[in-house]
């Protein structure tokens, strides 16, 4: 369908089951006639409604008769039947269309708009596009791979990456990436420790150590010597005058130590800020832990008078095998 004018409906398209336990009285073949034709007329009658609206595609919540999907097909009109309510508040959001609770209310207003609507195989099911909405405030990614493995990895890293996308527009403060944060603030820490006595200064220095793995680790996966990297690193920021620190990071497509801002490699401030704090609380959490107990694995291996050896629950104990019968297999055995 081109230019399609869509319909969200939350109204059956079928003769629905009374509540109630009701019966009715036929006292003549015209009447069982009339009753049987009663279907159609107000399944017609609903039709002519969404005919008159305009609309050429029909998404329903509800159900949708084969005599209903007949005359919309007649009338040129694609329908869509028992689409879930989570679904059509997306589309509501995609198309500007509003859900119709009532045909007797249907108005143009409630109608939404997009270019194209058609349907396509994609694997083993069919779906239904609708494309070329006008300003729309939801869309649909769909992830194909080709093992369910892969595709829940896929699935993960888009919503990283969307969630990433979605901070950055909330907070749009920028670093700058290739690990140069990370030896900014381990440079910081390190001029801050010299102001400390005692051994928290040997602790403060050990956490800035902990913030530049950061810097090595991304040298060593691109091929670059770890120490010398870091030599370079602090060379870099110690030689900086005070005041104008630049950021100086890994060049993984040159392997070197340059500065980052101008190869516009660039992180969200959001995303640096959680990931530092919640480094710091999970280091603070395993410190405070005093002790482990490690609980002994259970032995069940074990080896019968025949030279069997398996294994299986309480082996470590003196036991019979039996079969289903009672009969017994070996005798009673503990030999390791």
């Amino acid at each position: 369908i081109e230019n399609a004018k869509i319909l969200l409906l939350n109204e059956p398209l079928e003769m629905m089951r009374p509540k109630t336990d009701e019966q009715i009285e036929i006292n003549s073949p015209g009447q069982m006639t009339l009753f049987l034709n009663q279907e159609t007329i107000d399944i017609r009658a609903k039709i002519k409604k969404i005919v008159n609206s305009g609309a050429n595609v029909v998404i329903s919540r509800k159900g949708i008769n084969s005599i209903a999907q007949e005359y919309l097909a007649k009338e040129g009109i694609i329908s869509m039947r028992r689409v879930k309510m989570n679904d059509l508040s997306w589309l509501e959001k995609s198309t500007g269309a509003k859900t119709c609770e009532s045909l007797e209310d249907i108005s143009k207003d409630e109608l939404g708009f997009a270019k194209k609507v058609y349907e396509k195989n994609v694997g083993d099911d069919k779906m239904v596009f609708i494309e070329g909405c006008s300003n729309p405030k939801s869309v649909t990614v769909l992830l194909k791979c080709n093992s369910k493995r892969y595709l829940d990895d896929f699935h993960r890293d888009t919503l990283n990456a969307i969630y990433v996308l979605r901070n950055f527009i909330e907070n749009s403060f920028i670093v700058c990436g290739g690990g140069s944060t990370e030896a900014i603030i381990a440079h910081k820490i390190r001029e801050q420790s010299t102001t400390v006595e005692g051994r928290e200064q040997i602790v403060i220095e050990k956490f800035a150590d902990a913030i530049e793995e950061i810097p090595i680790t991304l040298a060593r996966n691109v091929g670059m010597d770890p120490i010398d990297t870091l030599t370079q690193l602090r060379s870099k920021y110690a030689n900086c005058p005070n005041g104008t620190l630049k950021w100086y990071g890994i060049d993984s497509e040159k392997r070197k130590v340059s500065e980052i801002f101008p190869i516009e490699v660039i992180e969200s401030l959001v995303v640096k800020q959680q990931i530092i704090k919640t480094g710091v609380e999970v280091t603070n959490m395993i410190l405070n832990v005093n002790d482990i107990f490690m609980k002994d694995e259970i032995d069940n291996t074990h080896c019968h008078i025949d030279g069997t050896v398996h294994a299986h629950h309480d082996g470590g104990k003196v036991h019979n095998h039996f079969e289903q019968e009672g009969i017994e297999q070996r005798q009673m055995h503990h030999y390791y």
